[in-house]
């Protein structure tokens, strides 16, 4: 039987240092992005001369959705040859951006932008950068943008003023670059690098930089998010490697820990904990974007959030159903990867969301049949779900992992002894009925985002 440990978060030293944000009255970071509508990448510097406004978006974000008409009103107001409106989706895929950006029928230029390049903080803002690439406004009010940015004239600060980058980072310029430096900047633009080639065979390069970027500087949120985010690339390629899915957890926790107030790094660990303190509502989209879209081929990998759908309080599971069909498990037809994610703030004590992902190798996994998980509890755990049922759309990839989260309550007791969930998949390959049995192992102790 697979045996899989969930890590905890180890405690990490602070160090000095700070990564370039944007800040009022300071130069935009350099900023690439990739297109979401199809056409160049975005590199901003490249729009020096002229005003710039970027909206900061995501999906999951209540407010970006419903204020979407309000932006796109504005933006037609105010877009000439002198002054361009931009988007920016800060969603975890591009597929989930792009599919968004489609079904919402957004039209301004859309880009996706999976890192929080610029540490944006919170979503439906707008950032206002001048001719000169100053950043002037930071605001979602639409009448101060436009009072104290659109309808105002900014004079050339030579002391505020960066060097501008009008290409793409060249990669191995970059990596050359980082290690001469041995700074964490340039391992940061060395990672960004790696991440903006969208060639998953660098994902491993782009890990190494961004590590090293936080081992230089451990008190940045920055490299830590990125991290994760390049932790999580690997993991969906099928250069995966064992313990990435629990890897990209702990450093997004780094970075939710950092940085509690930012929006965008708390909110990147919600989407895997499919508990009742999440907004479940603002997630349950693709199938309904899909729908109207006819953009299957846009289908993104589901979130744990969208496959749990929990109720509105914690209720431990009684279910007394047969359990898993006798036949013989065979450990080899997946590979099991899990993470451990809690929440700072919530009502239920011991509460914690166990994230699992089920990897396809020796066999398929039928489309459209259902995908059964049995979960047996070790004594004093309650979960929310004992037997669990997802489906492989006939369009996803077949390779592609499938995720699920189960909330678990863990006994209040001082024993330094982790918890089990013992699992058994059962699933049908070309018709005939396949079951493989695996352990989940969770550490007694468990960090909290924003209190480690």
């Amino acid at each position: 039987m697979t045996t899989v440990a969930a890590l905890a978060m180890p405690q990490l030293a602070r160090g000095e240092g700070d990564h370039p944000s944007i800040r009022n009255g300071k130069a935009h970071p350099i900023l690439v992005a990739r297109s979401i509508n199809g056409g160049d990448p975005l590199v901003l510097d490249q729009y020096r001369g002229k005003k710039v406004i970027i909206v900061h978006l995501a999906s999951w974000d209540s407010e970006s959705v419903a204020q979407l008409p309000v932006w796109e009103k504005f933006a037609k107001s105010v877009s000439s040859d002198s002054l361009v409106v931009l988007g920016m989706l800060h969603d975890l895929s591009f597929d989930r951006a792009a599919l968004f950006a489609k079904w919402k029928q957004i039209g301004i230029p859309m880009y996706h932008d999976a890192l929080n390049s610029v540490n944006a903080r919170r979503m439906s803002r707008a950032v206002c950068i001048d001719e000169h690439g100053i950043v002037q406004v930071i605001s979602g009010d639409i009448d101060k943008i436009t009072e104290h940015f659109v309808n105002k004239e900014f004079k050339f600060d030579r002391n505020a003023v960066r060097t501008p980058v009008t290409e793409l980072p060249k990669v191995r310029f970059t990596k050359r670059t980082a290690y001469d430096a041995n700074r964490p900047l340039e391992f940061i633009r060395h990672g960004d690098a790696c991440f903006w080639e969208s060639n998953a065979a660098l994902a491993s390069e782009a890990i190494e930089a961004y590590r090293r970027a936080y081992l230089l500087d451990t008190s940045d949120a920055a490299p830590a998010f990125r991290l994760g985010s390049a932790y999580f690339w690997r993991f969906q390629s099928e250069a995966r490697e064992p313990a990435d899915l629990q890897h990209a957890f702990e450093a997004w926790c780094v970075a939710a820990d950092r940085e509690p107030k930012n929006q965008v790094f708390r909110e990147r660990i919600g989407q895997f904990a499919a508990t009742p303190d999440k907004r479940v509502c603002s997630y349950c989209w693709i199938a309904q974007a899909i729908q109207d879209t006819g953009s299957a081929p846009l289908e993104p990998m589901p979130l744990p959030i969208e496959v749990a759908s929990p109720g509105k309080q914690f209720a431990p599971s009684r279910d007394k159903s047969e359990g898993p069909p006798e036949i013989a498990a065979n450990e080899s037809v997946l590979v099991i990867d899990a993470g451990i994610v809690r929440l700072p703030d919530s009502k239920v004590a011991g509460l914690v969301n166990v994230v699992v992902a089920l990897i396809p190798t020796a066999v398929a996994i039928d489309a459209d049949r259902p995908i059964r998980i049995w979960v047996a509890p070790s004594k004093g755990v309650d979960v929310d779900q004992q037997v669990i049922e997802i489906r492989r759309s006939e369009s996803s990839n077949a390779a592609r992992p499938l995720m699920l989260s189960v909330a678990a309550r863990l006994p209040g007791t001082s024993s330094d002894a982790p918890h089990v969930l013992k699992c058994s998949a059962v699933f049908e390959s070309a018709g005939t009925p396949t079951r493989c049995d695996f352990e989940i192992s969770i550490p007694a102790t468990l960090p909290e985002i924003g209190k480690m």
